[in-house]
């Protein structure tokens, strides 16, 4: 048995025949030394299991490199220990008719190594260890040993490489000449009764002995399927394997079982094609912590057949499945008590097609991962939302937006995707394939399917310039027209219960990148005092008009400007926890919407706002539930913070809003919280029965759906 660790070493016990070998890595050691020293076994018949009853501290050792026969190589004895601790963790043989002497030897190959010159092992490279699947163990030409043992040790290894283990005679000819063959049929010089001619490869397999009269091994003999060798792992034919070997092997593709991971580890019988390993007990909760739920399982699939296994084995047991992604929904949208995929581990970049600038990646990549990537071609997405830590399929399933009157949602960028229905059909859909689909499934709720790629056309990369200044709220409403076209990227945040609006530009640039970051003002100020005074707000809301005008003025009374990558200009910090609201009105209601709820607020003073009211403008799109379908729109995101956790009262505020947005023809932003229900989504989107009509064809059970989701269609 060894534990292995590429920080700390190897460590644990080694049996050579009958004698059992301790191996710790050496104290303070930086060229991976170990120490091997001879143990006494316990009283017992598992001679694996011997205890060290000592200090390697107490025991005199010296550094000096293994002595073995001139006829043994480094590389040979290597080899030897890096099979043994193989065959003890697991590790199958390699293919035999994979490896051939002078062309390639597979270290995993005993038959391979036996039967090739050694002067293969020094002039070849090894390959294979086809079977290894876990992290590969440098070859160790340096070891450290007892000075007592050295000798003894070095012939036990010996030993083993210069003859084979599975055979009870002694042959006259060496292993790597034709005569042995010949010997290894016609010698009669058999050995003793009790001789070891097989070695135990560890927990799961047994030694095996010749029995004095035949020249053949015993028949390999080892333990048990199903006996358990550590943690949940099992012996399958020899050899300690996990649960996913383990369903293969012993039950067949048709009678698997899935491991799922709680406190109190249990299978359960299920009829599907592999393995999917699922947990309980998970509790999930969104960003801000506002939302969260427990579902019955939560997986993490690394492949579309595993995300196929979920969703049968959810259809077999009337399931309900809910897909999340980076969990910053300031909603419930995400939320189930039924089946929950993460899909966090399907996150590669697929493809990169160069000269149409397009990149299909896996639904689960994180924003934040694919930004690199796409600055290795030179690429960029054309706009971006406030926040990277999302996934891309969730960015697009919930119509998430920047601003800029010539760009639309982020789901305008996807040009084609790839959706697992309800029964385990996967769609691939474009404007040219499953068009309606198409249309319906870049802005999908989670409720169509399961993404499972997502094809984006891309722009050449390109930086950006911020300005921001301020301005007032006169002054912007009297001008917007002028302020959209003279930025790509125009917004501007109001400070409820003042006139104070502060302005941002952002555009494209050659300048080199600059900051006007600063901790103090960033962070010691515009977080740390802020969430201070919001907290003793939620005791004196009346402060909350003065925080506003305070900061506006210790913030953002001054011109401010900064370059940088597009993405990094984009994205931004999200410091609080909080509660928000985001409704898209047609444009051409910006200036009257927005009056309405300042003298909302002025009217009812003891309704309070924190800062800012952030105004976003987005090109209309197609799209069946795009809060932009049809229609050049203006997003008005309201919010409230959460200073230290404690939620503060909104209701009111809440409630005006929406009877505000509404009033002007508002859709709320998918992602985030709202009190609407089917009658509105009728009036509110001309093609939402249409919607309803694919989503009842690709999931006519409703295993999609939430109670979210249930407000929305019912």
């Amino acid at each position: 048995m060894v534990i292995v660790s590429t920080c700390t070493g190897l460590r644990g016990f080694l049996q050579f025949g009958n004698i059992s070998y301790g191996i710790e890595p050496l104290e303070s050691s930086i060229g991976f030394e170990h120490v091997i020293y001879q143990v006494e076994p316990k009283k017992g018949d598992a001679l694996l299991y011997a205890a060290k009853d000592m200090e390697l501290r107490d025991l005199k050792y010296n550094i000096q490199s293994i002595k073995q026969p001139k006829a043994v190589t480094l590389e040979s004895l290597a080899i030897v220990l890096v099979q043994l601790l193989s065959l003890s963790m697991g590790i199958a043989y390699d293919n035999v008719s994979e490896c051939h002497c002078g062309v390639s030897i597979c270290v995993m190959n005993p038959e391979a190594i036996i039967n090739c010159n050694y002067s293969h092992h020094t002039s070849q490279k090894f390959v294979g260890m086809d079977s290894w699947k876990k992290e590969k163990i440098a070859t160790v030409d340096r070891l450290v040993l007892l000075q007592e043992d050295v000798a003894q040790t070095t012939e036990v290894f010996n030993n083993i490489h210069t003859a084979p283990l599975s055979v009870c005679f002694i042959p006259h000819s060496h292993p790597s000449t034709k005569a042995f063959a010949r010997d290894r049929q016609t010698d009669s010089r058999v050995k003793a009764k009790g001789e070891v001619c097989r070695i135990s490869s560890g927990d799961c397999d047994v030694t095996e002995y010749c029995n004095g009269s035949s020249a053949v091994c015993e028949e390999d003999f080892y333990v048990h399927d199903g006996h358990p060798c550590g943690g949940e792992w099992v012996c399958v034919k020899g050899s300690c394997k996990d649960g996913k070997q383990q369903c293969r092997d012993l039950f067949g593709y048709g009678l698997c079982w899935t491991f799922f991971g709680n406190a109190t580890s249990h299978l359960t019988p299920r009829t599907t094609g592999t393995m999917v390993h699922g947990h309980k007990g998970v509790q999930f909760q969104n960003w801000a912590k506002t939302y969260g739920c427990c579902p019955e399982m939560y997986y993490q699939p690394t492949s579309v057949e595993e995300v196929r296994e979920v969703l049968t084995l959810a259809r077999q047991q009337n399931k309900r499945v809910k897909v999340v992604g980076g969990g910053h929904s300031p909603s419930d949208i995400a939320c189930t008590d039924g089946f929950m995929i993460h899909m966090g581990k399907m996150n590669r970049v697929l493809q990169v097609d160069k000269e149409k600038k397009q990149v299909t990646v896996e639904a689960g990549i994180l924003l934040t991962d694919l930004h690199p990537q796409l600055d290795k071609y030179g690429l960029a997405m054309s706009n971006l939302g406030a926040v990277s830590d999302v996934t891309i399929a969730g960015v697009i399933g919930s119509g998430t937006h920047n601003t800029g009157v010539k760009h639309g949602i982020l789901a305008t960028q996807v040009v084609a995707l790839t959706l697992m229905t309800a029964d385990g059909a996967v769609l691939e859909c474009s404007e040219s394939s499953n068009a309606d689909v198409f249309q319906a499934a870049r802005v999908h709720l989670g409720c169509l399917g399961v993404i499972l790629t997502v094809t984006l056309q891309c722009v050449p990369q390109f930086h950006l310039q911020e300005t921001s200044f301020p301005s007032t709220l006169k002054e912007v409403l009297d001008n917007l027209d002028s302020h959209l076209k003279k930025s790509e990227y125009f917004r501007f945040h109001w400070f409820p219960h003042s006139e104070n609006v502060n302005i941002i530009y952002q555009d494209h640039t050659n300048k080199a990148p600059s900051s006007a970051s600063n901790w103090f003002w960033d962070y010691a100020i515009g977080f740390y005092l802020l969430e201070f005074l919001l907290w003793i707000s939620t005791y004196l809301p009346c402060l909350v008009g003065w925080i506003n005008r305070f900061f506006f003025w210790l913030l953002f009374n001054h011109k401010k400007e900064s370059s940088n990558l597009s993405h990094k200009i984009f994205t931004y910090e999200c410091r609080f926890k909080q509660h928000v609201q985001d409704w898209a009105i047609p444009r051409e209601k910006t200036k009257e919407a927005l009056l309405e709820l300042k003298a909302m607020l002025e009217a009812h003073p003891n309704v309070v706002a924190h800062f800012p009211v952030e105004v976003r403008f987005t090109r209309s799109d197609e799209i069946l539930l795009s809060p932009c379908f049809q229609r050049d729109s203006c997003y008005m995101n309201i919010i409230m913070y959460r200073p230290y956790g404690k939620d503060v009262p909104r209701l009111d505020y809440w409630l005006a809003y929406e009877t505000i947005m509404k009033k002007f023809g508002g859709r709320p932003h998918w992602a985030k919280a709202h009190s609407c229900t089917r009658k509105d989504f009728e009036k509110m989107y001309p093609a939402f029965q249409k919607f309803c009509e694919i989503r009842e064809k690709l999931d006519p059970t409703g295993m999609f759906l939430n109670s979210y989701l249930e407000k929305v269609f019912y």
